[in-house]
């Protein structure tokens, strides 16, 4: 990847100048042109407890020992993805892409109130047959010590001559041979707008049908975090 801009933060940024960024036109990816590297670093970051709170009960999430949820870093740094996907080189746009995979390790117990250092990085792209696929790295450290990392792949869907190889880590989840229902539960109708006010991500085909349908989907989609973090609450009985 060309080199990108760095930035430095020492607290969670505002989303407005994202949204009105993530409007403009954008030149797209020709085959074969790099993405820059644009990376965030928040050196001293604490997780907010009243937005974790706030987050667990969107989620069904009970908090265990005040431990930071497996899935809430994700959810928190919501404004910092969207710096960098609207970032002024950044040359797709955002409105109408698709949060396709995330891949989460933790290694170590994280706590709201605790300083850890943070960093978030453009690392891969992938032309596929959907579109094009690009990866960013997200690093929670306490001093050298790495506690909770990820790696996130979003979908911008265009058309290429060419394809590459697919992401090593796009078949590490198979379906199960013969599935079994363990447990069911609603997507209330509001969830989209509630999950997108504590993430900041109002990406139009998670808040209204309408809009939706204007990017080629039949409806609104619950966002996939949710998903998967209110699926873990009833799978592990928390």
């Amino acid at each position: 990847m060309k080199s990108g801009q760095t930035y430095v933060l020492d607290a969670q940024p505002g989303v407005a100048t994202s949204y009105l960024r993530a409007l403009r036109r954008r030149p797209g990816v020709a085959d074969g042109r790099q993405i820059p590297a644009t990376r965030v670093d928040w050196p001293a970051c604490r997780f907010d407890l009243t937005a974790m709170t706030q987050y667990a009960a969107a989620c069904r999430w009970r908090l265990l020992d005040g431990q930071v949820p497996l899935y809430f870093p994700h959810a928190f740094f919501g404004p910092l993805h969207l710096l960098m996907l609207t970032e002024r080189e950044f040359p797709l746009r955002v409105l109408g892409a698709l949060h396709l995979r995330n891949h989460i390790v933790q290694r170590q117990a994280l706590y709201p109130g605790e300083s850890y250092a943070v960093s978030l990085f453009f690392c891969a792209q992938r032309r596929r047959p959907q579109g094009l696929e690009v990866d960013f790295r997200t690093e929670i450290k306490s001093g050298k010590e790495l506690h909770w990392e990820s790696l996130t792949t979003y979908l911008f869907r265009m058309r290429f001559d060419r394809e590459d190889p697919e992401s090593e880590l796009a078949a590490t989840a198979q379906p199960l041979s013969t599935p079994q229902a363990f447990a069911s539960f609603p997507v209330p109708n509001r969830i989209g707008k509630q999950y997108g006010r504590l993430t900041r991500d109002v990406n139009p085909i998670h808040i209204s049908r309408w809009l939706a349908r204007l990017f080629g989907f039949e409806r609104d989609l619950c966002h996939g975090m949710w998903a998967l973090a209110r699926t873990q609450s009833e799978i592990d009985g928390i």
